[in-house]
């Protein structure tokens, strides 16, 4: 996919200009996501890459717009953290639809826990699969919007045990929501990009490491990101030192198209991953939205006292509410200020915190354990492209940013 240089030439093609970007949209066809001047800058020891890029025809949405439903890896979650399970479907099943992602013996150990719970009968969907984790936000494809506007499921290649539950995933899905799943050339995993909505999307700089092997580098990665994820900003941030996933959602988490909210530790308790974070602030407050620039709010990080990383910003945001993790065993002070921050930041929203201290020492958190699946775009014309509103129409710079 070509990427006008700057001194006026293209990467990747001998020349690809305007008559030819009409003669493919005559036909239907796409033009090269990006095009015009690529320049370097400077912020602290950060890489910018800027240019110009035509307006999106496919993508995703934000977390906090309005979805249709939302997936709940169970499997592991109803054996061994019951009452987890019970809080996060009590939280939602009121706002969206909720589907359990579980095996035969979980489902009915599942209904027999709601049912104790007074959560009505027929309020939850259970999707049985033979093979599932309970993480199901790293390997669930996840739901997005093609250049018609209709939904459909993107799927990263994993790498991993987790596989097999993809593998099995991807026809149910297909079949519950009548979408496509479609392969996205990309080793990734779904806890490591957030979007806002606008084209703006987040990872951590694991994912240059995962792709080395596909001799990707970052121009390239961006490309398939703008294709398949309709990104027209991309920054890719250093994950957090020691916490063994590299995923962006464990300190970074969209509120709003225009509002980040990213994790911050005491630097007497971790220095390190202290000046990580601020300097993720740092460069998260220079993107671009149609409102303005990225506000960026902050949040604690609890110490973590057992070699596991645990965070605020691993939330779960559906349809008008918030379920915020809590560890009140580490710190009730530091609970009470996380839901404190997001009462305040989305005051139009129901606030729920849970207490998941004990999932947590898995390694991950309740975001984690989800993903989301949106609506299609609004705003369709009638068997042709998507109609742009007006923060579509805004030119947005593409960003990525990465360490020396």
């Amino acid at each position: 996919m070509p990427i006008r240089l700057s001194d006026g030439s293209f990467a990747g093609s001998s020349d690809f200009g305007r008559e030819e970007r009409r003669t493919l949209m005559s036909k239907g066809k796409r033009p090269p996501s990006f095009f015009g001047r690529t320049k370097t800058s400077s912020l602290s020891d950060a890489r910018t890459t800027t240019s110009h890029p035509l307006p999106r025809l496919a993508g995703v949405v934000g977390e906090f717009e309005r979805h249709d439903a939302i997936l709940i890896g169970c499997a592991q979650l109803i054996r061994n953290f019951p009452q987890v399970f019970v809080n996060v479907v009590r939280s939602l099943y009121r706002r969206i639809q909720v589907v359990c992602l579980v095996n035969e013996e979980d489902e009915v150990l599942g209904r027999v826990l709601l049912a104790a719970a007074d959560i009505p009968k027929g309020s939850v969907d259970f999707l049985i699969m033979p093979s599932v984790s309970m993480w199901a936000r790293d390997w669930s494809p996840l739901a997005g919007f093609d250049s018609s506007g209709k939904r459909r499921f993107m799927g990263f290649e994993l790498r991993h045990l987790r596989t097999s539950a993809d593998t099995t995933a991807r026809p149910e899905l297909s079949r519950m929501f009548e979408s496509p799943v479609i392969d996205v050339p990309l080793t990734h995993e779904g806890g490591n990009i957030l979007c806002n909505g606008e084209g703006i999307c987040l990872t951590s700089t694991t994912v240059l490491l995962k792709n080395a092997s596909r001799q990707y580098d970052a121009k390239k990665i961006g490309e398939v990101l703008a294709e398949y994820f309709g990104a027209t900003q991309w920054a890719y941030l250093d994950p957090l030192s020691g916490e063994p996933t590299g995923h962006i959602d464990l300190f970074c988490c969209f509120l709003a198209r225009d509002l980040v909210i990213v994790g911050e530790f005491d630097p007497k308790v971790d220095s390190i991953n202290a000046s990580l974070l601020d300097r993720a602030a740092e460069i998260l407050a220079t993107l671009k939205t149609s409102r303005g620039p990225m506000r960026v709010e902050r949040i604690p990080m609890p110490p973590p006292i057992d070699g596991k990383y645990r965070s605020y910003t691993n939330c779960i945001i559906a349809n008008g509410s918030v379920v915020v993790p809590l560890f009140p065993e580490i710190s009730d002070a530091m609970d009470q200020q996380a839901l404190a921050t997001y009462k305040r930041l989305m005051p139009d929203y129901d606030v729920i915190g849970i207490d998941i201290l004990d999932l947590s020492s898995l390694g991950g958190g309740l975001h984690c354990l989800t993903s989301h699946v949106c609506l299609p775009r609004r705003g369709m014309l009638s068997g042709g492209l998507a109609e742009l509103d007006a923060a579509d129409r805004v030119p947005v710079d593409f960003v990525g940013v990465r360490r020396g």
